[in-house]
């Protein structure tokens, strides 16, 4: 197997980040003996190569905005990607004040952002930009009216153990 492709005798359902659940099916059917045609699958790393190597662009909020994919890892260990559109002629904007902290090092403003959390997907899109400098004060939050919680009362609540 290379990175951009992967044979059905060579996948099955442990690679369905790799190649996604109908290329991991496939796999899974071929190796069981289930007459499928032989075949391929294009990987996710074709996939990632191909938006790096392309320079893919969008416009968000009217600026022009190049696409990266960052990994991080969650408390078990798990490799998560996030899909980050960001634009290099907002210099200066630092990631990490705005609490992205899982952006910094992008050379540029990230303007949107998404990820698959298990069976929620989150995204953030910027819809108006403003290089005006702002006040901290705007910036502060009331948390009157807020109860904090934290997650294992959360979970008694909802009937979780």
């Amino acid at each position: 197997m290379n990175n951009h492709i992967a044979w059905f005798e060579e996948i099955g359902k442990e690679d369905i980040a790799m190649v996604g659940g109908k290329g991991a099916n496939l796999g899974e059917m071929f190796n069981a003996g289930i007459p499928v045609p032989y075949g391929f699958v294009v990987t996710s790393y074709a996939y990632f190569d191909f938006l790096k190597e392309s320079g893919i662009k969008k416009k968000i909020a009217g600026y022009e905005c190049k696409k990266a994919i960052v990994e991080t890892k969650n408390q078990k260990g798990e490799t998560n990607k996030t899909d980050v559109w960001y634009c290099e002629k907002l210099q200066g904007v630092s990631n990490t004040s705005s609490g992205m902290g899982t952006f910094k090092g992008l050379k540029g403003a990230s303007l949107e952002f998404s990820a698959q959390q298990g069976p929620m997907k989150i995204q953030m899109t910027a819809t108006n930009v403003s290089t005006a400098p702002v006040a901290d004060s705007k910036f502060v939050i009331s948390t009157e009216g807020y109860t904090e919680i934290k997650a294992e009362d959360l979970k008694k609540q909802r009937g979780g153990n």
